[in-house]
């Protein structure tokens, strides 16, 4: 048997989840290594460089996929109130000859904008805490694979209210502009 151990110790640093970043872990790896009787520090950061510039690819796709739907949101409530006001172009007239206001005619499109952003959001939040609930467990095995801990959650509260809110102004804004561009070209017959 030998009297002391030929191999030199080893410690395995596993940092906390402050220092999820580039800047953090080289910051870390610096601090140990000034750490009297450490000779060498091996950080196997390769993993974190790919997963961090996957993550900044995700979220630049996610923002652009964002953008195009709020300009699809615009243009499907926007149709939805012209084919709406095409239907009630009788009604219109109808009104507009026995004196109503733009603001009078323009309310109910108005409104039906508001809730078809609302119901859209609605919906919209439904199904992606479905989605969350179907994926939680596939994210936490991927991230025991990776050696960290993540958790995949849904939206709070006040980011759905947000949400909710956000989504009712965008189908509210949309009716107006479709409900009154139509209401600029229309003459009462």
């Amino acid at each position: 048997m030998l009297e002391e151990n030929p191999l030199p110790a080893v410690a395995i640093v596993v940092p906390k989840l402050d220092f999820q970043s580039t800047e953090a872990l080289n910051t870390l790896r610096d601090r140990v290594t000034r750490i009297q009787g450490v000779d060498e520090v091996r950080m196997d950061d390769s993993w974190f460089a790919r997963l961090s510039s996957l993550t900044g690819l995700v979220g630049r796709v996610s923002a652009m996929i964002g953008v195009l739907m709020v300009a699809a949101v615009f243009l499907v409530i926007g149709n939805s109130v012209r084919l709406s006001i095409f239907a009630r172009r009788d009604t219109i007239n109808v009104q507009k000859l026995i004196g109503a206001t733009d603001g009078f005619i323009l309310r109910p499109f108005l409104y039906g904008g508001a809730m078809l952003g609302f119901s859209g959001a609605f919906l919209s939040l439904i199904l992606s805490e479905i989605l969350v609930m179907r994926l939680s467990s596939a994210v936490t095995e991927v991230a025991k694979v990776f050696g960290t801990q993540f958790e995949l959650s849904g939206l709070g509260f006040d980011e759905c209210l947000l949400m909710l809110i956000v989504c009712s102004m965008i189908g509210w804004v949309a009716a107006w502009l479709a409900t009154v561009q139509h209401l600029r070209h229309f003459t009462p017959d």
